[in-house]
């Protein structure tokens, strides 16, 4: 372990009061691994996040000009007496990615420019520029579908109403209504009876009122109007938005008439034909991209191309960092709102791996959240590859596994709330162990694993051998397996690697008459290739009333992060399923 002292100086804090810190002094070393430990409300986040991220944030914000921080997020000024030593604070926490269609793993990583860079100079045939791989660069979409990969398709029902006229309010969808500037250029173009049902309309009359595009102008009152048919009306206005952008009362009126289908000219793979066309070793950019992370990652470093050496070592580099950090199950064409906070943490921490600025101060909360015991090992010598770049890391954790990686712990507690808001411990791994803190007694702890279960001992539940049927969707693989429906006071645990098919295989409806509990998490729902499991569980309807019944609580006490179900259930009110 690296010598906590740091000779780069230290963050010096005076008199921290931000929430429940009372009066918190402490000097963090410099270019080293810093945990941050204790129980949940002991003020860890309030000394980490509220006062070192929030400061440095607030002094980078100042330096840009007036008009521009008004774009920005505002910091207050954290309530200390002395805040000093403070570098560019990188905050990589759970907060999911988001944006849209267009922002995908490969996007987020840079892996896309990468993988485009290598197109340009080693696919044939070629096509010169790396922009023309690109979805996002019109040159490189797919001019149907504009690069998104998925079209609009109209339901015409909802468009309108063929039994009534254009005066009845034979146009259904919001702006067309029979008062409205646009069913005006309808009624004032002179091409129809507007009193006369649409279903009455010749196929010439109702294709000019439907798809009409050729730019002619109406004229409304004084107002000369371009005419634009229903449907091109729609796909421009409507149809052509990111329905994840729209307002709520928009996107209400997109999902009524809208509905989302693969592009059939590119087949989802956003790219023309031109990008299409073009291969390296056998295969396209979009089919490269739909690979998992780990078998591109094979894929790439068995290529034997000396004119594209740099860029397939960088390639290489940054795609075995993601595997390296649990995410090889990751396809790179993976939408980043379809990301869980952890994995939104890691794939940020990748990006950061591959920067070539220092000295930065890298503040990660919780990283170790969702992962396999496996995985944490991977996700600590990313962190140490982090301080050995020149970087101070500081880690808000609960995990002893990461805790031991730290050159520095800092235990705030003792207790959460007013009760805590101190620094019980500060100093190198080993004294936190021997401290007497509530922290170092835990990790001290040795819990043995049973090796015989407890018997049953209520009579809530039958003891049954319950069968699972075969499970084949998404990672989980044709799977058999059963599981015993325990009685009273015992517990089933489902364990396995993040994304290896334990929430789509435990999804499973039992037979009839099965009695089974189970707590899932939202944010479980990954997918892998590589993954085969087995278990057999129910729907979530109706669990939290249940619940509470046995646990004499509230149902709201239940909602917290998990859906709680139990198909069948009987009690003392029986809940229908």
């Amino acid at each position: 372990m690296t010598d906590p002292t740091s000779p780069h100086g230290a963050i010096i804090i005076r008199g921290a009061r931000e929430n429940n810190l009372k009066n918190v002094s402490l000097d963090i070393p410099k270019r080293r691994i810093t945990v941050f430990t204790g129980v949940s409300g002991s003020g860890k986040s309030s000394l980490v996040f509220g006062t070192i991220a929030a400061e440095s944030q607030r002094l980078i914000n100042e330096t840009y000009p007036a008009f521009v921080q008004q774009f920005m997020p505002r910091y207050g000024q954290p309530d200390a007496d002395l805040l000093e030593n403070i570098s560019a604070a990188i905050i990589v926490d759970q907060q999911r990615l988001g944006g849209n269609a267009r922002s995908t793993v490969a996007t987020v990583t840079d892996t896309a420019q990468m993988l485009r860079v290598l197109f340009a100079r080693a696919a044939e045939p070629p096509l010169g520029i790396p922009s023309l791989y690109s979805a996002n660069d019109p040159r490189g979409m797919c001019p149907t579908c504009e690069g998104i990969g998925q079209v609009a398709a109209m339901d015409m029902t909802a468009v309108v109403d063929m039994s009534k006229s254009l005066q009845g309010g034979a146009l259904l969808c919001r702006g067309f209504e029979v008062d409205s500037w646009w069913a005006g250029t309808y009624f004032h173009s002179g091409l129809f009876d507007i009193d006369k049902p649409i279903r009455d309309y010749t196929p010439a009359e109702y294709d000019m009122l439907m798809n009409l595009d050729d730019g002619r102008k109406v004229k409304v009152g004084k107002i000369n109007l371009t005419y634009e048919g229903v449907i091109p009306k729609l796909q421009r206005s409507l149809g052509s938005k990111d329905p994840e952008t729209l307002q709520p009362h928009i996107r209400a009126e997109y999902d009524r008439v809208f509905t989302r289908a693969t592009c059939a000219d590119c087949q989802g793979t956003r790219l023309n034909a031109a990008a299409r066309d073009s291969r390296v070793a056998g295969m396209n950019i979009a089919q490269m991209s739909a690979l998992q992370v780990s078998d591109l990652a094979a894929l790439v470093r068995g290529m034997d191309a000396p004119q594209v050496g740099p860029i397939l070592q960088a390639l290489t580099l940054r795609l075995d960092n993601l595997v390296t950090i649990g995410l090889g199950y990751l396809s790179l064409d993976r939408e980043s709102s379809s990301l869980s906070g952890g994995e939104s943490q890691r794939v940020k921490m990748v990006r950061h791996l591959g920067s070539s600025l220092t000295d930065i101060t890298y503040v990660f909360d919780e990283p170790s959240v969702g992962l396999h015991p496996h995985d944490v090992g991977a996700l600590a010598r990313l962190m140490v590859q982090l301080r050995d770049k020149g970087n101070t890391v500081l880690i808000v954790e609960h995990k002893p596994d990461m805790i031991a990686i730290a050159d520095h712990v800092v235990d705030m507690g003792p207790k959460a709330g007013s009760k805590g808001g101190e620094i019980v411990y500060q100093g190198d791994h080993a004294g936190l162990l021997t401290s007497g803190t509530l922290t170092g007694n835990h990790i001290r702890k040795y819990q043995p694993i049973k090796v015989q279960g407890r018997a049953s001992t209520g009579d809530h539940w039958r003891q049954a051998e319950q069968p699972a049927r075969p499970v084949g969707d998404h990672s989980a693989r044709r799977a058999d397996s059963g599981v015993r429906c325990g009685g009273g006071g015992q517990d089933v645990a489902d364990p396995g690697l993040p994304s290896c098919g334990l929430s789509r295989h435990d999804h499973h409806r039992p037979e009839p008459g099965a009695r089974i509990a189970a707590v899932q998490h939202r944010d479980l729902y990954r997918h892998s290739g590589q993954c085969a499991q087995g278990i057999c569980q129910g729907e979530r309807r109706g669990c939290r009333p249940v619940f509470s019944q046995f646990q004499r609580g509230l149902p709201g006490l239940q909602r917290v992060g998990r859906d709680l179900y139990r198909p069948g259930a009987s009690g003392p009110n029986d809940y229908p399923m």
